[in-house]
């Protein structure tokens, strides 16, 4: 296997087979078995039958395994000096023997010295354009029609011929405060061609199908294939790095979601057309729905209600959208609430403390102002304003004399000088 090389519908090797990577995630299988009434899972599978018949290997010595390799894209064939691998696995998973031989141009290949003295597990593989194809697992007791066969294609890198048939996202219900939303999601894409989607990336990692998740999604797990899905560098969206087989695939995926508040946005954008958009979502969230969703009877499983919403037929590149709400606080965020209250409090008390201090101050000046005595005034300035006094009552008396002004305007007009005058020598008697 060339370090380019990527797997097709199995881990590559030396892993063990499929089932045992479902054996690792015991935990999040049995999540996929609870949800599996709601999530409407859809699959296919394509065999070519074989005319010839083999028998089960019989327990005991070593046998010769006859098997055969077909390359599933119409009009194209084995390639010369295919090499391919048989490894046999214990109903542990363990690897017990792993034999190469080269497929002849009909497609043929066999394999001498083959354990077969105990239940025991075959697996086919080859590496075809730096893509490895595998087959399903072969139990040797079991009876099948014709030899094991493995399926190779033919490449391709249009993103055309993908399609979702269902995206299908079950929101757990919450039993705890960490402020996580935990997610299973299944979503199944078809193949519509008849070679394998190996993406377009020009860094040549080769990233195939990009997964619809919703912002905040962190923590991702691929259920059937462990160590699958990678975060591109620059868009930061996540692909698995499996091809695509012709017709159906399924993607089962678990991960999370941090929340701050009580609500989140959730939305999803989907790189290629869906057929059908699920969420559900449990009794004691709330889900306001963005447009197009229509909200469908409810879905009970194991005695959890689960609001189900739907939307048909999305264009590629589409965007869905919609608010959770009444999501229960995490301990973090009733910290957090908690320390504002207190911070608005005390602030408000500091703010009234300092307002009554303010006031106080005012208040004070303003009573010593009350209390404090007029200035006094400079002797040369009563003399000046005196004298100024009397040369006004002088002149109005003159113009009274001359009949200028009558005595009324005297009186009105010389009224402020008398009492300046009086008030000065109130003054200089007080003195």
């Amino acid at each position: 296997m060339t370090a380019g090389e990527i797997g097709a519908g199995a881990p590559t090797l030396p892993a063990r087979p499929r089932r045992r990577a479902l054996r690792a995630g015991a935990t999040t299988v049995l999540i996929v078995l609870c949800a599996a009434i709601m999530l409407m899972r859809a699959g296919a599978a394509e065999t070519h039958a074989q005319d010839a018949l083999e028998s089960t290997p019989q327990a005991g010595t070593p046998v010769t395994l006859e098997a055969v390799a077909i390359n599933g894209t119409e009009g194209a064939s084995i390639p010369e000096g295919l090499i391919v691998t048989l490894q046999v696995f214990d109903s542990e998973d363990t690897e017990l023997q792993r034999l190469e031989a080269e497929a002849g141009g009909d497609g043929r290949v066999s394999f001498d010295g083959v354990i077969a003295d105990r239940e025991v597990t075959y697996t086919l593989s080859a590496a075809h354009n730096d893509v490895r194809f595998f087959s399903v697992p072969y139990i040797s007791t079991i009876e099948r029609q014709g030899p094991p066969e493995l399926l190779i294609y033919e490449l391709t890198t249009d993103p055309s011929v993908i399609h979702i048939i269902g995206d299908s996202s079950a929101i757990t219900p919450v039993r705890d405060d960490t402020g996580i939303l935990r997610v299973l999601q299944v979503t199944t894409y078809e193949n519509t061609s008849d070679r394998a989607y190996v993406g377009q990336d020009p860094l040549n990692t080769r990233l195939t199908v990009q997964l619809p998740l919703p912002a905040m999604a962190f923590d991702l797990e691929s259920v059937h294939n462990p160590g699958s899905l990678v975060l591109a560098p620059e868009s930061r969206d996540v692909y698995s790095i499996i091809p695509v087989m012709p017709g159906v695939e399924e993607y089962i995926v678990t991960y999370g979601v941090l929340y701050t508040t009580n609500v989140f946005a959730w939305s999803k954008t989907y790189p290629y057309p869906a057929q059908v958009v699920r969420l559900l979502v449990p009794g004691e969230i709330t889900y306001r729905p963005g447009p197009a969703w229509v909200h469908m009877a409810d879905s009970e499983v194991s005695g959890e209600t689960y609001a189900r919403y739907e939307i048909a037929s999305l264009p590629a590149g589409e965007t869905v959208s919609g608010v959770l709400a009444d999501l229960p606080l995490s301990a973090g965020a009733r910290s957090r609430s908690l320390e504002g209250t207190l911070r608005t409090a005390a602030l408000g008390v500091v703010t009234a403390a300092l307002i009554a201090a303010a006031l106080a101050v005012y208040w004070t000046r303003y009573l010593r102002r009350r209390a404090r005595p007029a200035p006094a005034v400079e002797p040369d300035l009563l003399q000046e304003r005196r004298e100024e006094a009397l040369r006004e009552l002088a002149r109005l008396e003159d113009a009274r004399e001359s009949g200028e002004i009558t005595q009324e305007e005297y009186d009105t007009a010389s009224r402020s000088h008398r009492d300046l005058l009086r008030r000065i020598f109130d003054g200089g008697r007080a003195q």
